[in-house]
């Protein structure tokens, strides 16, 4: 995977900033309209690419054994509780001024027991804090694989999401094609693609919130000069971005630009009721 480096394009770096998502949103349009013509930029994109699918394959998962928290529950609950030390006793009183103090007649002092009785304590209170320690790591375990899916879930979807874009720009730049990219507001990061080659027309979907196909439908919309029309329908489902194909076999009309709405039911409206993107045609 090692490649030479492409010092040919002063926006390299901005290429491998777009798959690790670092660029502002401006930023963004501007490495997307640049890839189709550089191909210093999209082989670093691509070379971002595996980096990332390198790393993320090479995390083990690790589960902790499936009897560890019963057996170290199980262990504390069989190991006896050591109470607080008894208070010691009250020291006797001092002797008064110029006298020297009795002797004392009690019983001579008992020595310590030479037994290893008072060794018990310690060892229980060692067992406790083991099987303590134990349970700390295996709840860290757990949620470490537990986070380290997450991640590479994360990471797979970025790379997907990364690599539609790519694609979708490589065919932007082949003769008689027409695209608009798609935003929820100006300037922000596109959500989505359209792209127009003769008689098919195909929506690419980027970061659309999935919808409800019992529910709802996502309806593309064709904007000129007069109302908006409606084109065609399509879902989003959190394992497809598209193509979407819209109208294809028809012959297309040139819109100046379209909208995407998310409409109740299934049926084509008359007009959009919820706009969530909009973009226009770039020549």
């Amino acid at each position: 995977m090692n490649r030479p480096a492409r010092p040919g394009c002063p926006r390299v770096e901005q290429a491998v900033g777009l798959v690790l998502h670092t660029l502002e949103p401006d930023e963004e349009l501007q490495v997307l309209a640049h890839l189709p013509g550089c191909p210093d930029c999209t082989a670093a994109v691509r070379d971002a690419e595996d980096a990332l699918a390198t790393l993320g394959s090479s995390v083990d998962q690790v589960d902790p054994p499936p009897r560890l928290r019963e057996s170290i529950l199980d262990a504390a609950a069989r190991t006896p509780q050591i109470g607080p030390p008894p208070n010691p006793a009250p020291a006797p009183p001092a002797p008064a001024p110029g006298r020297r103090p009795a002797p004392s007649r009690t019983a001579a002092p008992t020595r310590p027991p030479t037994g290893g009785g008072h060794r018990a304590p310690r060892r229980r209170t060692r067992t406790l804090v083991a099987a303590a320690l134990a349970l700390i790591v295996a709840a860290g375990i757990g949620g470490l694989a537990a986070r380290t899916v997450q991640l590479q879930n994360q990471r797979d979807a970025q790379i997907q999401q990364t690599q539609t874009i790519v694609d979708m720009v490589a065919q932007f730049d082949r003769p008689g094609v027409r695209h608009a990219w798609l935003t929820a507001e100006p300037g922000q990061s596109p959500v989505a693609a359209v792209m127009v080659d003769g008689a098919t027309r195909a929506v690419v979907t980027v970061g659309l919130p999935t919808n409800s196909a019992a529910d709802d439908t996502y309806v593309l919309w064709g904007m000129g000069d007069g109302d908006p029309r409606a084109l065609g329908t399509f879902d989003v489902t959190s394992a497809q971005t598209g193509p979407h194909d819209i109208g294809s076999g028809t012959a297309t009309v040139d819109y100046a630009g379209y909208a995407i709405s998310l409409e109740p039911g299934r049926a084509l409206p008359a007009v959009p009721t919820n706009v969530v993107a909009t973009g226009q045609v770039e020549i």
